[in-house]
């Protein structure tokens, strides 16, 4: 599971490590944040880090890899010459293949935020490549997954799924609406919008 941050998708990741298992599945945290208390850790901004992962996945045995993926998780922003970035940033695509081809027949990718109207987009083969190998893509609606396949056209429509965005989430209330205005101090007669947030 990428990434168990402390972020909001960190949080969303963690409750989908918390649901497996609940069901019998063992799970293997494999984090970017160095700081993360993750089994697994990588430093993107490292050739000797992201070496060291790629040739230890191979002996790794995993029913399925999950990653909670948005851009910069994979490909952050990264300061420097042309000329450093760019052999980095290869490393982080073959390294990010390495994973897709690893990742099993339970592993998919699970969209966090649509993305695909930036413009810093590092879509070179091997990104292509890596994106190919997963068994599934994982959208919470169904315009952020014809916005990223209308970006992505060589990704298989076929794998593209949408689920519940809550799918995983503890349910923290199980109260009424009217129970929930009188929590909140929400008068009767307006009409508020929650949401989490990241």
């Amino acid at each position: 599971s990428l990434p168990p941050t402390p972020c909001g998708i960190g949080a969303y990741a963690a409750e989908h490590a918390d649901f497996l298992k609940s069901h019998g599945q063992p799970v293997v945290h494999y984090a970017f944040d160095r700081t993360s208390p993750a089994q697994l850790r990588v430093d993107r901004m490292r050739y000797k880090s992201i070496i060291k992962h790629i040739c230890a996945l191979p002996f790794r045995s995993f029913s399925g890899i999950q990653i909670h993926y948005t851009l910069e998780f994979v490909f952050p922003e990264m300061p420097g010459s042309r000329w450093r970035i760019l052999p980095l940033r290869m490393a982080q695509a073959v390294w990010f293949c390495v994973l897709a081809f690893f990742s099993g027949r339970n592993g998919g990718v699970i969209f966090h935020e649509a993305y695909a109207d930036r413009t810093r987009q590092p879509w070179t083969l091997l990104h292509r490549v890596g994106f190919t190998f997963f068994r599934h893509l994982y959208f919470h609606t169904s315009v952020e997954r014809e916005r990223v396949l209308a970006a992505m056209p060589w990704l298989s429509k076929s794998r593209a799924e949408v689920v519940a965005h809550e799918r995983f989430m503890h349910r923290r209330f199980t109260g009424s609406s009217q129970q929930a205005r009188q929590e909140l101090g929400i008068p009767a007669d307006q009409t508020i919008v929650l949401c989490i947030g990241f």
